[in-house]
């Protein structure tokens, strides 16, 4: 017993002594490891704000973008924030990074920290070329992303990574937002608001339903991949719905309009705007996809199928699956979307659609002085009733003097490398013969894209036919073809696509 108990004395005794050394000893050292802990921080927002001396936390988990805010002093002044933030729906995941703001929205530096992208492709945010580009990209107004104009908020696209580049953009705009609400030299900045393509709702969806007017819902709720329902209705009835939806592609944003009955069954299907690969992501477009998708009912989830024999099942795109993916969100976005629509208590927005549509066709014409762009002519008139969609947005006659001498149809194409897209203007005779092919707005990538802008490119597209059954690549010399822009397949379709368009429209004129 009195053994038992010593031993139990001693063991409390050793206890105790090493309780106390390891106590001293996180005394001694715990202010060396703040210290050490503090330092690694600093160096590590130095590097997204060099001119920093003071990093000071003062907001966590703002949104699912922002993880921290740190305010930036030069020892003495406040002169900007640190953010460390995530950019949702990188090709290979999240990304998280740091970056660093100047109270007029100026970008002072950005440090990417852990992602999962392709090397050779989004892994190029960790270049030093990438990050001295975000460098001085002023945040003040918006960001987007393009050939990288840093006064206007743009940031220079990586090549072969949209996923990427959209992913630490739309992440750089939550960044703007919370700059705006901690620096009064910066105006709030707006949700930026979806295009409607609004043209198609008078061209596709009026003839489909039979209606006279559109009211746009208001819908309740969040659904990822649906943007909105628009009804379509004849008097006071509503005959079926317009439904928008976007998805997160493999090239960036895929917009659709799909024409859904009063029993949600699928009625009408268009790709508005996409930036998907030929022959992979970019079949979605193709009559095989859409005849898959007509006829579908949006009452129940959507689900994806390699066989789609189920009334639930779209196709599943051999080599696409992040499109599919996409494609099947969006869908169901609607579906959800719907389940509440069906709830009752419909509201609508005051929405001027018209004024809408006016407004959309307006911003894709631009304002071209036709005379000075093509030669032998010296008057241009609209031809009313042209066959006008998101592609081909203007035709007029040309003339030469009373005399009419051909057409000029002003066509675009958002299926380049740059967001902005090629807008062009295409002069071809009665018999549909090109003559002057010219561009109005083109910025393609130097070496790669913005090969369609030279003198032997545009030169072997004059002289083509419009009356061609179908463009393709091949022979540049050849009628009906085109070369293919090496390290430019996006730029090439964009270019295919504008021949085909303007093909179509201009024989749908005779």
């Amino acid at each position: 017993m009195n053994k038992t108990l010593t031993l139990v004395v001693k063991l409390f005794l050793i206890a105790a002594v090493a309780a106390l050394v390891l106590g001293l000893t996180n005394m001694v050292t715990s202010p060396v490891i703040q210290e050490r802990q503090a330092q690694a921080f600093k160096e590590s927002y130095s590097q997204a704000y060099p001119s920093g001396v003071d990093f000071k936390t003062i907001e966590t988990g703002v949104s699912e973008n922002i993880k921290e805010v740190i305010e930036v002093t030069d020892g003495t002044n406040q002169i900007g924030y640190v953010f460390s933030g995530i950019g949702k729906g990188g090709y290979g995941g999240d990304i998280s990074y740091i970056i660093g703001v100047d109270n007029a929205g100026v970008i002072q530096g950005f440090k990417p920290l852990t992602h999962s992208e392709t090397p050779g492709y989004g892994s190029k945010m960790e270049d030093q070329s990438f990050i001295d580009g975000v460098g001085g990209v002023n945040l003040s107004k918006g960001v987007s992303y393009g050939a990288g104009n840093k006064e206007n908020g743009e940031i220079q696209a990586i090549s072969g990574a949209t996923m990427t580049t959209s992913a630490l953009t739309n992440s750089f705009q939550e960044v703007a937002k919370k700059m705006a609400d901690l620096s009064d030299q910066i105006e709030p900045i707006g949700d930026s608001v979806e295009p409607y393509y609004a043209v198609n709702y008078e061209e596709v969806f009026k003839p489909l339903f039979g209606a006279d007017s559109f009211k746009e819902v208001n819908t309740k709720g969040e659904h990822k991949g649906f943007v909105r329902i628009v009804d379509a209705l004849k008097g006071e009835e509503v005959v079926g719905h317009v439904v928008q939806l976007k998805g997160s592609g493999f090239g960036g944003a895929i917009d659709i309009l799909l024409g859904v009955d009063k029993d949600k069954v699928i009625k009408e299907y268009k790709v508005v705007s996409h930036g998907e690969t030929p022959d992979y992501g970019a079949k979605i477009e193709e009559s095989l996809y859409s005849g898959n998708i007509v006829g579908k009912s949006l009452a129940k989830k959507i689900k994806l199928k390699a066989d789609p024999t189920r009334d639930q099942d779209i196709l599943l795109i051999s080599g696409a699956t992040v499109t599919s993916m996409a494609m099947q969100d969006a869908m169901n976005g609607g579906v959800n979307a719907l389940k509440e629509y069906s709830k009752g208590n419909v509201e609508y927005k005051d929405t001027d659609l018209v004024a809408i549509a006016e407004e959309e066709a307006k911003a894709n014409a631009p304002a071209i002085d036709y005379l000075a762009q093509f030669e032998g002519i010296d008057a241009v008139e609209p031809v009313e009733g042209a066959a006008l969609d998101d592609k081909v947005i203007a035709v007029h006659k040309a003339m030469n003097g009373s005399e009419q001498v051909g057409y000029i149809l002003d066509v675009t194409s958002k299926l380049g490398f740059h967001r902005d897209g090629i807008q062009t203007g295409i002069l071809a005779d009665m018999d549909g013969v090109i003559k002057q092919f010219v561009y109005y707005s083109m910025q393609e990538t130097e070496g790669y894209g913005a090969a369609a802008k030279e003198e032997a490119y545009v030169a072997d597209i004059v002289g083509d036919s419009l009356k061609s059954e179908a463009f393709s690549t091949g022979d540049g010399t050849a009628q009906g073809k085109i070369d293919s822009i090496s390290g430019a397949t996006w730029t090439t379709d964009a270019m295919l696509e504008i021949l085909n368009s303007a093909s179509k429209a201009f024989q749908a004129l005779n």
